[in-house]
């Protein structure tokens, strides 16, 4: 597939992922699988997720939770406001005409940590518009997304400033996932039940909530300035119906947690908080740094 350095020509289509226009999915995800950059150490079978076990990550920022050694997880919800992204540091030019793409997205999910699934919905954001338009306007899109399949775009209309609130569900009975993306500010939601695993065997040993320098991050792909993202009212929630916060304070050893913050040669590209309250919801903060 076409690499994140893949660019809009003159009067192509303005929103492109993966090198496919917006409203299509493509066969590979916001996280799909490529060669890493050679500055990020990828310990996953995955490329380019984050080790959460130690603390560091190519392209996440946030809070990652793994269930214990007889436990899965099979619900995580957040939500968050949506940034107004600042596209001035989107005009880097690279390899003469083509453009360094400047793309960020904030999720919640399942799996991904270790494993070569994940099973996500939220929001992407990208710096590209300015390729034709010469605007540096930002584009908002919701969408959910079972990797190593592609991101399906959602109807649900997304601006700056709305609240938005995420969750992603895991039937035990049917074996399929729902996605749930929820636009509270314009009134507007929608579900997407009944979708199967992406692989042949989907753990759900992980939850994640996060905001992402999309993969494989810099110097492919730069992080556009979020400013400050605040996740809230996050839960989790294991097989037997216990339901905790991201801490893991009322999950009885169910899960524990850890931060993820996304680098580039040792130096963050955002950073996160301590998780706010660890009494049944909880949230944090993510804050941007620098691209790259």
């Amino acid at each position: 597939m076409a690499k994140w350095t893949k660019l809009l020509a003159a009067g192509a289509t303005l929103f492109v992922v993966m090198g496919l226009a917006a409203g299509t999915a493509s066969t590979a995800g916001l996280g799909a699988a490529a060669p890493a950059p050679a500055s990020v150490s990828v310990v996953h079978a995955h490329a380019g997720f984050p080790d959460a076990a130690a603390n560091s990550a190519s392209d996440w920022t946030g809070w990652v939770d793994t269930a214990c050694s007889t436990c899965h997880l099979r619900y995580v919800n957040a939500n968050f406001t949506v940034p107004a992204l600042d596209c001035s540091n989107s005009t880097l030019p690279i390899e003469g005409s083509q453009l360094v793409p400047i793309y960020f997205s904030a999720w919640v999910g399942l799996d991904g940590d270790g494993v070569s699934d994940l099973e996500q919905v939220g929001l992407y954001a990208d710096c590209q518009s300015y390729a034709n338009s010469g605007s540096n306007g930002p584009v908002y899109k919701s969408f959910y997304e079972t990797v190593p399949d592609g991101p399906t775009f959602m109807a649900e209309p997304v601006s700056p400033g709305d609240s938005i609130s995420v969750s992603v569900y895991y039937d035990q009975s049917t074996k399929d996932y729902s996605f749930y993306f929820s636009n509270n500010t314009q009134g507007m939601s929608e579900t997407v039940p009944n979708i199967p695993c992406p692989t042949s065997s989907c753990g759900n040993k992980t939850a994640e909530v996060i905001a992402e320098v999309n993969y494989p991050g810099p110097p492919e792909n730069l992080l556009p300035d979020f400013g400050t993202l605040t996740f809230s009212g996050t839960t989790v929630t294991s097989y037997d119906g216990t339901k905790g916060d991201l801490c893991g304070s009322s999950s009885d050893g169910l899960w524990t947690s850890a931060k993820v913050q996304a680098s580039y040669e040792d130096l963050p590209l955002a950073t996160a908080s301590s998780l706010s309250t660890c009494s049944g919801t909880d949230g944090f903060t993510a804050t941007y740094q620098r691209s790259i």
